[in-house]
């Protein structure tokens, strides 16, 4: 008797891999993601701006900030600004007294974004000039020998400021109009070093507009 050895091939499925299908899958997720950016890329802005508010604490105490600032978009992610704002806060804890810290900021800054337009990641940081002032009262205050309680303040003085922040902005592309939260970090001081440095950082409403204009690159 005669025994053959051996695996009958023909009796194993065939596993074929369909390289074409592959390659057109593959091919169709880049042209879409392409078609995406020349959208976006199509209906970019070169020109924005917004007002944005919000509490926060500082290197004294609770604080605020109130401000406004535009952009002049050079590319598709970068992009030239100036940032003014008012900052205040306060170690107030009646009836104790308090040290109220003010500044007037004005600063030139470098912006970056995620994308042209839609929702995208923003970021800045800039540095320029600053009016800032300190003031000491005296809280709850009872002189029963007529005297006055009295106050008193440095006035404003020249000072520096650095600026930071970064968040999301939603971009309504019909209206124009952009909404979203910011994270900002502000450092302000004396420019004659008189006074300590003070530090803010707050959480902001942003709302504003941005212009259509030119395509980004």
């Amino acid at each position: 008797m005669t025994m053959l050895s051996g695996s009958d091939d023909s009796a194993r499925p065939a596993v074929v891999v369909d390289s074409s299908a592959s390659a057109a899958a593959s091919g169709s997720t880049s042209e879409a993601d392409d078609v995406a950016e020349r959208r976006d890329d199509a209906h970019s802005y070169v020109l924005s701006g917004r007002a944005s508010a919000g509490p926060g604490w500082g290197s004294l105490g609770v604080g605020m900030r109130v401000g406004v600032e535009g952009e002049y978009w050079l590319a598709r992610s970068l992009g030239l600004g100036l940032d003014g704002a008012l900052l205040a806060q306060t170690t107030w804890s009646p009836p104790g007294p308090s040290t109220d810290a003010t500044a007037f900021l004005l600063a030139p800054k470098l912006t970056l974004r995620s994308a042209p337009a839609s929702g995208y990641l923003f970021a800045s940081l800039g540095g320029g000039y600053a009016m800032v002032e300190r003031a000491w009262r005296p809280g709850l205050c009872i002189n029963l020998t007529g005297g006055s309680c009295t106050s008193s303040s440095t006035g404003l003085h020249a000072g520096f400021a650095a600026t930071g922040s970064v968040g999301w902005l939603v971009h309504h592309r019909a209206s124009g109009l952009e909404v979203g939260p910011l994270l900002r970090a502000d450092v302000v001081g004396f420019a004659d070093g008189s006074q300590p440095i003070d530090t803010l950082v707050t959480l902001n409403l942003a709302v504003g507009f941005a212009g259509w204009g030119r395509r980004s690159h």
